[in-house]
């Protein structure tokens, strides 16, 4: 009996069918590019509610090399490559006012207030999830207990101290009550304890007690992006993932569809406030990396805030590191010893190549079809957008019907895939 073959949709099939829901296989209402874009979104929150495109990835170590930020690797399968111009050219788009960034064909508003609202919405996504941490050493003076952080940071909710001679171990979250009333390690000076989070300015770290010897504290923080020029030369890298990024555009869209007299549409606005939520909502729970082989040979991963708990010395570099750390969605932290690789089970970005083939059922694509469809109804407002929220009900549908035959076809997904999760489960425990 012959192997039935898979069949997979081209992005142009798609995108024709997206017309044709929209009644306009002309384009005479809605252009080729906000059909494309519009797919493509479509198709990244599919993958931020099933995280259905897996892949394996394999990953170059080198020596004593601790954090692999896999938003920045070149070729990463979740390099970050939106710009702020891509959120201008959306929200330009569903606002009516041309596809050219930061040129608007009215005076509703200026280009100064979409980078505003672009900005704000990007700055609070990091404060409120960590998608993005960043890891740095900063290096300490004996019997002086008081560090002082790099501007740009947000919040740093883990530290270790990396002491010249010696076996680094996590510093544990403390302040300078529970220092004083319940710790009292004193004022002499000896190994750090803990490190103060939350009481003292975010730009100042205290150390308790004092150091009383060289060494370093590495932070994994999350860092502020740079501000995005009104007009600038060149596009700005959005260093959140890909799939996230609609996120900004909905937030942006709330807070510009919230100004006063002719620019304010309350029902628009608190529409697109409801979403970037729910963005949120959902990026606590994704999945990054589900399994990890060193040397084919399996390699436990989870959160960096549950290792610091039960394996504390779990950061010492092995030549067959036996545990792979993570942090937000992006930082992997694998303490290796060679140059050698791990290869990765994970959820890669969605697949928006418009030249690729689109591997998912119909039923799903219909889903895809809607939800993009819903999300162009936005430019006409009203009842007849207000009508088109049953499209991405479909989606939401579907999804969760597909993620339940998952879990019941896989013995051990809920265990892959609750990562995300046991993290800001431990940084709420800490």
């Amino acid at each position: 009996m012959p192997v039935p073959s898979y069949t997979t949709t081209s992005f142009a099939s798609l995108q024709q069918s997206l017309a044709l829901k929209l009644s306009d296989i002309s384009n005479v209402f809605y252009t080729v590019l906000e059909l494309q874009w519009a797919i493509q979104d479509s198709l990244r929150m599919w993958n931020c509610i099933t995280g259905d495109n897996k892949v394996t990835y394999a990953l170059p170590l080198t020596t004593n090399t601790i954090w692999y930020d896999l938003q920045t690797i070149s070729g990463s399968p979740r390099e970050c490559t939106l710009t702020d111009y891509d959120v201008y050219t959306r929200i330009q788009n569903l606002l009516m006012e041309g596809s050219t960034p930061l040129t608007l064909r009215t005076s509703q508003f200026s280009a100064a207030d979409l980078t505003t609202a672009v900005q704000l919405k990007r700055d609070e996504f990091l404060l409120r999830t960590n998608c993005t941490r960043t890891a740095f050493q900063l290096p300490v003076t004996p019997n002086v207990a008081t560090l002082s952080m790099p501007q740009n940071n947000i919040a740093a909710p883990r530290a270790y101290w990396l002491p010249t001679a010696g076996t680094p171990f996590p510093l544990p979250k403390s302040d300078s009550f529970a220092t004083t009333a319940y710790l009292n390690p004193g004022t002499t000076p000896a190994d750090p304890q803990t490190f103060s989070s939350g009481m003292e300015s975010i730009l100042t770290v205290t150390l308790t007690p004092p150091p009383n010897a060289p060494g370093t504290v590495e932070f994994i923080s999350t860092l502020s992006q740079p501000t995005l020029p009104a007009a600038g030369p060149t596009p700005t890298i959005l260093e959140i993932p890909d799939d996230f990024v609609p996120a900004i555009m909905w937030g942006a869209l709330g807070y510009l569809l919230s100004f006063s007299l002719e620019a304010q549409d309350k029902l628009r606005a608190d529409y697109a406030n409801s979403r970037f939520e729910q963005f949120i909502d959902i990026i606590t729970k994704y999945p990054f990396v589900m399994t990890a082989k060193i040397q084919d040979i399996p390699t436990y991963v989870d959160a960096i805030e549950v290792l610091d708990y039960y394996s504390p010395a779990w950061r010492v570099t092995s030549a067959t590191p036996s545990v792979v750390g993570t942090a937000g969605q992006n930082l992997i932290g694998c303490p290796t010893a060679i140059n050698q690789s791990i290869t990765l089970f994970m959820v890669a970005n969605a697949n928006v190549d418009l030249t690729q083939p689109i591997n998912l059922g119909q039923e799903v694509l219909d889903a895809i079809v809607d939800y993009a469809a819903h999300t162009l109804t936005f430019i006409d407002g009203g009842a007849e957008f207000k009508e088109s929220e049953a499209l991405i009900q479909s989606m939401l549908t579907v999804a969760a019907r597909r993620n339940l035959l998952v879990k019941e076809m896989s013995i051990y997904s809920s265990n892959m895939q609750k990562v995300g999760g046991r993290e800001q489960a431990a940084e709420v425990e800490s």
